[in-house]
């Protein structure tokens, strides 16, 4: 085995050498090896392996599947020739001209997996279309694999040489690549100190640095923490008990790079590379058969079977979903707050990581003094990779962020120097913190009138990143220092007034912020700074990621003249013309086409128009994970035609992900025009849907049901709802699918879209009463053997009814305001006595009055916070004199289907345990329900969406599907233009 030790800039490798086929033999000896050489010591041979092993062509033939045909130089593994093929060539890649996937394969001749000894692979996967063959393209996979995991060289070697082989018909691209690196690299002692390559005639640059223990060359683990946002904590979680961690999406190289990069989530702990799968083919399933793996695999097969993993992260929806209780804390959210936000500000790939290390460092800490920082992490103890961990535990070095502090406040000359280590080193939430609560806010403020312009740019710099935390945000607004950096936004010095605007961009994401920028007119103080063609392109940027916060938490602000924006849209800069697009469309203005479309976007339209029906409805999945990350996507793919292509797809083959395309649509003021337009009319498509539900699969109708509960949040698309008789088609469906424990959740939309009835049209209260009593009386039993997500499910329901009859009971003592609290038990309800102590509670708009009150919670959002529906006064309490109405919340918008309202900016209160039950439920009798059949199921051999699969075990709402936020349909327009030819 191999021990390696890593100090003073050499790697010391202790070979203890075991005589092959017998018994022990003594330590050969110890070779120092200078960093700038890798060379592995074979066991009981003393001979150096190459770095570069193979280069093979694996390709997929009709008749016997994938195949290794090409080898250069010829090799054997452990592992099939046609198991390596099929890890070569992914699963859709039919679907994309390029894609690639990555392998980690055990090196017998390094000494196995247990030495730590793997061969690094990358495929880079290409196809050419031809229609002359039989499937109509040639697919191809040039396959290199490397003793050391330099993907970031990899990538580009490969796509050049794949295109001679493949593009230029040159079939001894594959020999001469391996020449190439084998010259270059296995016969270079100094290859490290290479610059470039010289492959097919082109330069390539060459970039080598040395590899730590589970990290490989290119891997982003900002990409990983952009996709999946709040939920990479769970994953930081799930990587630290050691779980069953599953990747599903397309494309393979996105995949496979989420699972290379989780262990970057917790750097300290080693060992992870021996149960890592960066992709995983249908054909072999042992990986997933291991009692601890990261895999990914982009076959959405694998999504369906929840006995396979432990944590699955959907590229699909964006969202990770543990089976097991990880419960994030208020620290977790912080520091992912904080990630974002350096994200956000282009800090780069070393301080995400950074971030991380230095957070898990000091968890792992907590955890070996018995005190960890979470329930979820009491089993860590036992981990090997724990154990590895305190044997090994090596405290960094960090510079005191304290000192710093302390210096700043004793000194009163030359503070641009201090200030600027704070800025350099004020990298953490837990310093953050530290710093605030030592008034630092107001000791950096002092230097904000400076005469330097350099301890100026400093001094809004730190304000900038103690505005991450909330104490810090609150402390610039009260201590009256945001009128002094909206007074450098105007500093002569450009460098100044560059860091006062990123100021600004903290401030504008909290709520609290937005209020107080709104109350100083910084609104047209923006906008000058963003129609100024002479000013600093960056500076104009983050002007205008200023107005969009400000926009999206208050949309009903007044508005600025819109064609200067317009003007502004003419630019080469793709991340400012993305802002100015998707501010234009929260200001409800129509947006310009694009006079060019991405190539991925091309690409979605070209193989959602494709003749064959299998890649229309693959490359409906892939269009449906780009437009659920990015607005801007949507926005172009809107403006490309794509709404009109979807819904002749949906007219061909009815198909749930076409609706939850267009509710995603429906979030843009543009996607609504075009949803609105009379021969698109999604609204007749969808209630029709739900009238007919016999007809339907239950994936369509929950679709169809979500894009309703949507329709229903705005009043120009709730009344044509309702003049198609849309009430009483949801009152239909509730009461026949009450019948269908099985399906409990269709019920969860539909019901959604009757209380948002409720809210957004009150003059229509008594009518809506009227026509839904019968759901008042309805109660969904808790089945003692349901798991844990068909009760939530069932739950949930039950206070969405209890919601409904609140808000129809508003001339009986419904008290229209708002509130944030948590309980301190998992009870839906909380009471109390009328004369009880009551704790201090505030309120938005109101106080509370004598009386029982009852507050009505749905569920934890994903930011953990209470979602919570009404305070509620019955019949004969006494209302406020000071009631006034709903106050608006930090978006504006519902959560579909939450039953309330998301509050950022209420006191957080801890309730004690409720004294009395929550009030009942009116005992009227259930109505007589319709005699109608229950739609048809999809057969328990036949997967809804994919023919020949098994379909996916039900989920509770928040796995079946999502709904994007806020969303509404606009009024009929006229026809659209004929459909777009790709």
């Amino acid at each position: 085995s191999f021990l390696s030790v890593q100090g003073g800039g050499v790697h010391t490798l202790l070979v203890a050498a075991r005589q092959f086929g017998g018994g022990e033999r003594c330590i050969q000896g110890v070779r120092q090896v200078d960093t700038c050489l890798v060379t592995i010591i074979t066991m009981g041979k003393g001979r150096k392996l190459p770095v570069v092993h193979s280069v093979s062509i694996a390709e997929f033939d009709v008749d016997v599947g994938n195949t290794l045909s090409v080898r250069h130089p010829d090799f054997s593994l452990k592992i099939d020739r046609q198991d390596i093929a099929n890890l070569c060539i992914p699963d859709g890649g039919h679907l994309h001209d390029e894609d690639w996937t990555f392998l980690l394969l055990e090196d017998e001749e390094g000494g196995g997996v247990e030495s730590g000894a793997f061969l690094y692979g990358m495929a880079y996967f290409h196809t050419v279309r031809d229609e002359k063959t039989r499937r109509g393209a040639h697919q191809k996979s040039l396959l290199l694999l490397s003793r050391q995991p330099y993907f970031h060289l990899f990538e580009p070697v490969l796509r050049t040489t794949m295109r001679e082989y493949m593009d230029k018909s040159n079939k001894d691209a594959v020999k001469d690549l391996y020449r190439t690196l084998d010259k270059n690299i296995n016969q270079n002692p100094q290859y490290m100190q290479l610059t470039q390559l010289q492959v097919m005639g082109e330069k390539i640059p060459v970039d080598l640095w040395e590899l730590q223990e589970d990290t490989f060359g290119g891997v982003s683990l900002t990409d990983l923490c952009a996709t999946f946002r709040t939920d990479t904590m769970i994953l930081w979680y799930a990587a630290l008990l050691q779980q069953r961690i599953l990747f599903v999406g397309k494309t393979a190289h996105l995949v496979g790079n989420c699972v290379l990069a989780t262990p970057l989530l917790v750097a300290p702990l080693k060992g992870f590379t021996k149960v890592m799968f960066p992709y995983i083919s249908l054909y072999d399933l042992k990986p997933i058969q291991q009692r601890t793996y990261i895999g990914g695999t982009t076959n959405t097969l694998f999504e369906s079977k929840s006995e396979w993993y432990d944590v699955i992260a959907s590229f699909t929806s964006g969202s990770i979903t543990s089976q097991t209780s990880i419960k994030l804390t208020s620290q977790d959210r912080r520091l992912i707050n904080s990630v974002l936000s350096g994200i956000e500000d282009k800090q780069g790939e070393k301080w995400v990581r950074d971030q991380f290390k230095r957070y898990t460092e000091r968890s792992l800490s907590k955890i070996e003094q018995g005190r960890p920082a979470s329930k979820s992490l009491l089993n860590v103890k036992e981990s090997p990779s724990f154990k590895n961990w305190v044997m090994q535990k090596q405290h960094s070095e960090y510079e005191n962020v304290k000192e710093f502090f302390e210096q700043l406040k004793s000194e009163t000359t030359n503070l641009s120097k201090f200030l600027f280590k704070l800025e350099q080193n004020l990298t953490n939430v837990g310093d953050i913190e530290e710093i605030c609560d030592a008034d630092g806010i107001a000791v950096v403020a002092r230097s904000l009138s400076a005469e330097s312009a350099q301890e100026r740019k400093y001094a809004v710099s730190v304000l900038a990143k103690l505005a991450l935390s909330i104490k810090g945000q609150i402390a610039i607004l009260t201590e009256s220092v945001l009128s002094q950096v909206l007074k450098l936004v105007e500093d002569p010095m450009m460098n100044v007034a560059n860091a006062a605007c990123t100021c600004l961009v903290k401030i504008s994401m909290l709520s609290i912020g937005v209020n107080a920028l709104l109350t100083r007119d910084v609104v047209p103080l923006m906008g000058g700074i963003i129609n100024a063609p002479d000013l600093d392109l960056l500076m104009r940027t983050k002007a205008a990621q200023v107005l969009l916060q400000i926009y999206t938490f208050k949309p009903g602000a007044p508005k600025l003249p819109v064609e200067p924006f317009r003007r502004s849209l003419d630019t080469p800069d793709e991340r400012f013309a993305s802002i100015l697009l998707n501010l234009l469309n929260v200001w409800g203005e129509t947006v310009p086409k694009p006079k060019n479309l991405s190539l991925s976007m091309k690409l979605h339209l070209e193989a959602l128009q494709d003749e064959d029906a299998e890649t229309r409805e693959k490359a409906l999945e892939s269009l449906l994970e780009d437009i659920s990350r990015s607005k801007s996507a949507t926005l172009e793919f809107v403006l490309a035609g794509g709404v009109e292509i979807v819904l002749f797809l949906d007219k061909l083959k009815e198909h749930a992900l076409s609706f939850a395309v267009f509710a995603i649509v429906a979030d843009t003021h543009t996607g609504r025009l075009q949803l609105g337009r009379p021969n698109v009319n999604m609204i007749a498509r969808a209630t029709d849907a739900l009238a007919n539900y016999n007809h339907h699969s239950s994936e369509y109708l929950l679709s169809a049901a979500r894009f309703v509960e949507v329709v229903c949040q705005h009043a120009e698309t709730a009344v044509p709802f309702l003049d198609r008789k849309g009430l009483g088609v949801l009152k239909t469906f509730i009461l026949h699918f009450h019948n269908e424990p099985d399906v409990y959740v269709l019920c969860s939309p539909a019901l959604g879209a009757v209380k948002n009835l409720v809210r957004t049209l009150p003059a229509k209260r008594q009518a809506i009463r009227e026509a839904v009593y019968e759901l008042q009386s309805l109660f969904f039993p808790v089945h003692p053997s349901a798991s844990q997500e068909d009760t939530l499910v069932q739950e949930g329901l039950n206070v969405t009814l209890q919601v409904i009859q609140i808000q129809l009971e508003e001339d009986e003592g419904l008290c229209e305001s708002l509130v944030k609290v948590k309980l301190s038990t998992m009870e839906q309800y909380a009471a109390f006595e009328p004369g009880s102590k009551r704790p201090s509670i505030t309120i938005l708009g109101s106080a509370p009055t004598d009386g029982l009150w009852s507050v009505v919670s749905t569920r934890h959002d994903s930011e953990d916070r209470w979602i919570v529906n009404r305070l509620y006064q019955p019949k004969g309490g006494r209302r406020s004199s000071r009631e006034s109405p709903v106050p608006s919340t930090s978006s504006g918008r519902l959560h579909p289907g939450s039953g309330g309202s998301v509050l950022n900016t209420v006191e957080e209160v801890e309730f004690p345990p409720p004294s009395v039950p929550p009030p009942a439920l009116p005992s009227v009798p259930p109505p007589a329900l319709p005699s109608v059949a229950p739609p048809p199921i999809p057969s328990s051999q036949s997967h809804p969406l994919i023919p020949g699969v098994p379909p996916p075990p039900r989920k509770a709402p928040s796995r079946l599907s999502t709904s994007a936020e806020g969303q509404d349909i606009a009024p009929p327009l006229a026809p659209p233009p004929p459909l777009p030819k790709m």
